[in-house]
């Protein structure tokens, strides 16, 4: 299983673009603006599609990337996410009124998206590969995605999220983890905000990761654009024993 990394910042501006991940050819983990570093042809080839949450960031490019790729498709896409997230993307955005509703166009027999509602802790197997839902505490229903390779090796996805126990639990009982990517989007100096917005700063990650019995690679990705050499500095005054790294565009990962 191979992670491509199209996009992993906290928001938008020159180099900078929005959660999503391609796994393999086939299939997106969110679908943040990200996606535009795709070309058409292999957004055409996407076939599956896994969002964390239905914040914007991670889902700007979904109504896009399904109307670009419509006429060089036979079958649909799967939208896999939580009953809560479809509710949302159904009401407020494949609406008829923000965006066509693709899950009944051309027809209600043969649409353009289809959905799959995830319960917690499920696993979908695509290609030999597992998809498993993890849920993580932020302002809304929102999951990490354990990501399991034919191989056996584990990597784990955070949609956003911020301090809470039960992830922890349920990592530290994974096996074969070869890596974690997780957000650290806002400084130290806006701690505050990140708790109200149920995000993480370097100092909250730190304290965090002391939960985590794994000696594992620590990605972390979803800085917020002009805050990010303040988090990387913060992030290396704080840290003395974890292995952090930062997640890039076009970086891709092995598991």
């Amino acid at each position: 299983m191979r992670l491509r990394v199209l996009g992993c910042s906290g928001g938008i501006g020159l180099g900078f673009h929005t959660s999503s991940y391609l796994v393999n050819h086939n299939i997106l983990i969110d679908a943040g603006t990200g996606v535009g570093q795709l070309t058409v042809e292999e957004m055409a080839q996407i076939d599956h599609i896994f969002i964390t949450h239905a914040h914007m960031d991670h889902i700007a490019c979904l109504p896009l990337l399904i109307d670009t790729t419509i006429t060089h498709r036979k079958n649909p896409v799967t939208i896999f996410a939580s009953k809560v997230t479809i509710d949302l993307l159904k009401a407020h955005i494949f609406n008829n009124a923000i965006w066509p509703d693709f899950s009944v166009i051309p027809s209600v027999q043969h649409p353009f998206i289809c959905y799959r509602e995830l319960e917690h802790n499920e696993s979908v197997l695509l290609h030999d590969n597992y998809f498993t839902t993890i849920p993580v505490l932020h302002t809304i229903p929102t999951v990490a995605y354990q990501l399991t390779s034919s191989a056996g090796n584990n990597f784990v996805l955070c949609g956003d999220t911020t301090i809470q126990d039960d992830f922890w639990h349920t990592i530290n009982a994974i096996p074969n983890l070869k890596g974690l990517a997780i957000e650290t989007a806002f400084s130290d100096e806006e701690s505050n905000l990140a708790r109200l917005a149920k995000h993480l700063s370097p100092q909250m990650l730190i304290n965090e990761l002391k939960k985590l019995s794994q000696d594992i690679p620590i990605h972390v990705m979803h800085l917020k654009p002009g805050q990010a050499e303040i988090i990387i500095r913060e992030l290396i005054i704080n840290n003395s024993s974890f292995k952090i790294n930062l997640l890039f565009n076009n970086q891709f990962i092995e598991i």
